[in-house]
């Protein structure tokens, strides 16, 4: 039997989702007002996920008891990418933080494992030898880097052979690794973005943000003017992302079952186009760990 190509292509960008969970672990997020993510709703999230046919999922040892929240809950049947601790590669050993991640997240292997930055990658070279043994004994399919500037993915490039994968900040406003990700895709790197709504940043309201996001609260406004609901503005964020084929996996952070289910139904429908001035903005705004405090 032919098959049928809409559900095909739906299948597809479905399968380039891959579910975030800081948020299971910690209170994330400049637009989150709810706190943490229950255990009862992560259960949830992960079955919805799961029934739609997202496989992957992004966690990290920094993010609080993420790892352990999703072991509880059951996770074997997901691609698991993690990220080594910085703090701890100063104490104990790339294979030690990986059997930690394994019991913690009750499985057997890890799909990815990432440095958690470009400084622990640099700084620790024998680490990157720890995490080639662990592919060879088949705790660890692919290795590779989460990264925040393409200058500092120009300096792993220089010092160290290709990675797997690598995952970078990459949204509407922020395009900024492109030119790299054209490339490295080529060479069969798998690219991860993250940031595809900013933090929550695009669905808060300009006139309460502070003056320090002042270069982009015309565009915020622009786009939340032309598209009027926030599942609308998520549908165009994702789709905006989503539709570069040098991206493999798209990370998205969701709080509750029902944004999971608005972000794949999102995915799915026909998205209103619409015409934007993208204004060109600096690190600072672009990378919330730059952003003020308070």
């Amino acid at each position: 039997m032919q098959e049928n190509p809409q559900i095909a292509k739906r299948e597809k960008l479905i399968a380039k989702l891959a579910l975030g969970t800081v948020q299971f672990g910690l209170d994330y997020g400049i637009s989150n007002d709810s706190g943490q993510t229950s255990k009862a709703e992560v259960r949830k999230i992960l079955n919805e996920a799961s029934n739609y046919g997202v496989k992957t999922i992004d966690t990290a040892r920094a993010y609080g008891s993420s790892e352990k929240v999703l072991g509880q809950t059951g996770v074997h049947h997901f691609d698991v990418v993690t990220k080594l601790d910085p703090a701890e590669l100063q104490m104990i050993g790339v294979k030690e933080q990986v059997q930690n991640s394994l019991k913690k997240l009750n499985i057997t292997h890890l799909y990815g494992v990432l440095f958690h930055n470009a400084e622990s990658a640099l700084a620790n070279p024998e680490a990157i030898n720890g995490l080639e043994k662990l592919k060879e004994e088949g705790l660890v399919k692919k290795i590779g880097y989460s990264l925040y500037t393409p200058d500092e993915l120009n300096k792993l490039l220089n010092k160290y052979p290709l990675p797997d994968i690598i995952q970078v900040p990459f949204n509407i406003l922020d395009k900024r690794f492109e030119p790299q990700l054209v490339k490295l895709h080529e060479k069969c790197v798998e690219i991860h973005t993250r940031s595809t709504f900013l933090q929550g940043l695009f669905f808060m309201n300009p006139e309460d943000l502070s003056s320090f996001f002042d270069p982009v609260k015309a565009c915020i406004a622009a786009m939340q003017m032309e598209l009027t609901s926030k599942q609308a503005l998520a549908a165009y964020l994702l789709q905006t992302v989503l539709q570069f084929e040098f991206i493999d996996k798209v990370v998205i952070g969701v709080n509750t079952a029902d944004q999971m289910q608005e972000n794949i139904s999102g995915v799915l429908s026909s998205i209103t186009q619409i015409h934007l001035d993208i204004p060109t903005v600096n690190d600072s705004v672009l990378m919330p760990n730059l952003w003020p405090k308070n």
